[in-house]
């Protein structure tokens, strides 16, 4: 049994035709396994595309919507296992494909399949069964581009249940890379060590949830109109830390009071470092009392909505 389409006259590429032929052929085998109860696991399917073949043996990347449907559509009815590959000249499918042949004058491979040597077509299916992968997987249009994720350095911080403990275990760290190598006593922590650290912790997790922000305001330029803090009318201190700004500059309030520090959502591990462990007594609380300082983009509303409590 043999069944050929005519391509379109536009809008496709070799792979693409070489795609639909493998969803034919399976369609194909559908109709024979209804008629002739043969298992669909028994048959074995050929194709001399290998572009094909690195599509259906593929376990690692993603494919645009065409070729992800498709190769859905025959992995369906088969498992990748049973394509192969088989040479163009040995291809009776290619017969089909051929201009100005008559019914009479049609090859015998059409009608009878290749001459293969039962010994060499095994001998090709198990050298060729573990070879398939992506063609020019760079230069393939077919193919999404692969995304790397670069690891949060925040998350670290996520392991620390308060601000303090992270103050703390930063200070111990930082004390020690200094006197590595000068003195094996770790020197003792000063308040001034302190400030620095707190700072350092903040200007590391503005850095990554603001990044284009700060980049846009150290080069003096306005922060983006699609950017969530753009209503905050956000400026760098001059220790580098992002606050909000706006009409309360006027005021006679505090510094720290009237320009709060930015916070990101996500960032429940930040705490107020003026306030007593102890008295901390609930996730509320504790917001409410760091929102005297600091604006802290809550995830509990809206996207561009934010949450002062003070």
């Amino acid at each position: 049994m043999g069944k050929s389409k005519l391509a379109p006259s536009g809008g496709t590429t070799i792979p693409r035709l070489e795609l639909c032929a493998g969803v034919l052929a399976t369609e194909l085998a559908a109709i024979i396994s209804e008629h002739l109860d043969v298992s669909m696991e028994h048959f074995v399917y050929h194709t001399d595309s290998k572009v094909v073949l690195g599509y259906l043996y593929n376990r690692k990347r993603r494919f645009y919507t065409y070729v992800s449907n498709r190769v859905q559509a025959i992995l369906r009815s088969s498992k990748s296992s049973q394509w192969h590959y088989v040479a163009t000249q040995n291809n009776p499918a290619d017969c089909g494909t051929r201009c100005n042949l008559r019914l009479r004058n049609l090859p015998d491979m059409w009608i009878k399949g290749p001459q293969l040597h039962k010994s060499s077509l095994e001998c090709d299916l198990d050298k060729t069964s573990l070879t398939f992968g992506l063609v020019d997987a760079k230069e393939d249009h077919e193919i999404r581009p692969e995304i790397q994720v670069k690891p949060s350095v925040t998350t670290k911080f996520e392991k620390f249940s308060t601000w303090k403990s992270l103050v703390r275990a930063f200070s111990i760290l930082r004390r020690f890379v200094k006197s590595r190598g000068v003195n094996k006593v770790i020197p003792p922590a000063s308040v001034d060590e302190n400030i620095q650290t707190e700072t350092f912790l903040l200007q590391t997790v503005q850095n990554e949830a603001f990044m284009c922000e700060i980049s846009a305001l150290n080069q003096k330029q306005a922060v983006s109109g699609r950017s969530s803090i753009e209503s905050l009318s956000p400026f760098l201190n001059e220790q580098g830390i992002l606050r909000v700004g706006g009409r309360l500059s006027q005021s006679a309030v505090d510094f720290n009071h009237k320009h709060l520090i930015i916070i990101p959502r996500g960032s429940s591990y930040i705490v107020d470092p003026t306030l007593p462990q102890e008295s901390v007594s609930s996730r509320e609380t504790s917001h409410g009392v760091f929102h005297s300082k600091s604006w802290i983009l809550d995830r509990g509303i809206k996207e561009n909505g934010f949450v002062n409590t003070t």
